[in-house]
């Protein structure tokens, strides 16, 4: 998020130490064996960005003539770059986010006295280092799930020392309800409640002890935080006047946009050309299925929900054989995001995708092991 030299987005710490990886991993790429699950959950995905490539190319203008959507080429690199390298060390993936998690607990603690924060007074919401509060809210709402599955669950093995990791717990939290993000609240929320229904425990008084816990606590914080905050407001307005900020305007306007070629879409460069003509600057559909439409048509959204409907059996299989919720609950701020914001370009998003891809290397080695024992 921060940008120490004001460059508008060019430059952020974040984005150089993602060149830094990359080039670190260009010396493993001759050892990548990409596993053919990995091979069969991506190659959606390639194709999808094939038809992109394709239906911008024959929709170019003379003001929009950049077909090669270079941010999601990257995206696609990484997650590749990031499943193979699951494939060569065990659990880097599990690590990198709960690194992530940490990073989010250091921008939290800055929140909290001051440092970077900056408040909108009419809607009563901040942010930090001049990020869109959106952002930072679903980067918030991830390293609380990240954060709450890796203290209960213990899959890194980090026995009493995961408990330090509780305060940062409360900071982040404070620092999302600060955001007002309403999709981040409602997703940290749903997947709690879905972790408290499927979680699994051998000690029978375990589970009863962390749903009174979390109910003790959600009370609690209610009366603490939550009746007077911006969120609150955002969210009953959400309840009693349909209030989506603004996304119903601008999918009535982008709608005719994949109208024009249901099939196909009209790729970046139409898209692209309709919004500047029409509004002289980029808007963003706020929703990656109206956005796929627009772009790709039907053909393109049948590949990416091929592609996603692979991942989320993924996730299924990895609680049915682990017991493991982890995977299956990042598809919930997931899916906000894809309903209400935008994903194709999002790095984290991608992230966990490749997190997800990299967990079927365990499903596949199980299924190896009943093999070998049938």
């Amino acid at each position: 998020m921060w940008d120490p030299f004001d460059t508008g987005g060019s430059f952020s710490i974040a984005k150089l130490i993602g060149f830094f990886y990359l080039a670190a991993m260009i010396p493993s790429v001759l050892e990548f064996r990409t596993p053919s699950r990995v091979q069969k959950t991506l190659w959606p995905i390639l194709l999808f960005f094939t038809v992109l490539t394709t239906v911008s190319i024959f929709n170019i203008s003379v003001g929009q003539t950049d077909f090669f959507d270079m941010s999601i080429f990257q995206n696609i690199v990484l997650i590749w770059i990031l499943a193979n390298h699951e494939n060569l060390e065990n659990m880097v993936m599990e690590r990198a986010l709960l690194y992530f998690a940490i990073g989010n607990i250091v921008l939290s603690f800055l929140f909290y006295i001051g440092i970077g924060v900056e408040y909108d007074v009419s809607e009563d919401r901040s942010t930090i280092f001049g990020a869109n509060e959106n952002n930072v809210g679903i980067h918030m709402s991830i390293s609380l799930i990240i954060l709450m599955v890796t203290i209960i669950h213990n899959r890194l093995k980090l026995n009493m020392a995961r408990f330090l990791l509780i305060p940062g717990v409360v900071v982040i939290f404070l620092s999302m309800i600060a955001t007002g993000s309403r999709v981040s609240f409602i997703a940290f929320i749903l997947a709690t409640a879905i972790f408290l229904l499927f979680f699994k425990t051998k000690l029978r008084w375990a589970k009863p002890v962390l749903i009174l816990f979390f109910l003790s606590a959600g009370f609690y914080i209610w009366q603490t935080f939550l009746v007077d905050e911006g969120i609150t407001n955002r969210l009953l307005l959400s309840i009693q006047e349909g209030d989506l900020s603004n996304r119903l305007g601008i999918w009535r306007w982008v709608y005719p946009v994949w109208l024009e070629s249901p099939l196909w879409g009209v790729g970046s460069t139409g898209y692209l050309d309709f919004v500047f003509t029409e509004a002289n600057k980029y808007i963003s559909p706020h929703n990656v299925i109206l956005e796929i439409l627009c772009l790709t048509g039907i053909a393109g959204l049948v590949l990416y929900l091929l592609f996603f409907t692979r991942l989320f059996n993924i996730g299924l299989q990895i609680f049915r054989d682990k017991n493991y919720l982890l995977p299956l609950l990042l598809f919930v701020p997931i899916c906000g995001m894809i309903l209400s914001a935008q994903i194709l370009n999002v790095k984290i998003a991608w992230a966990i995708y490749a997190y997800i891809l990299a967990n079927s290397l365990y499903v596949a080695k199980s299924n190896a092991q009943n093999n070998i024992l049938l």
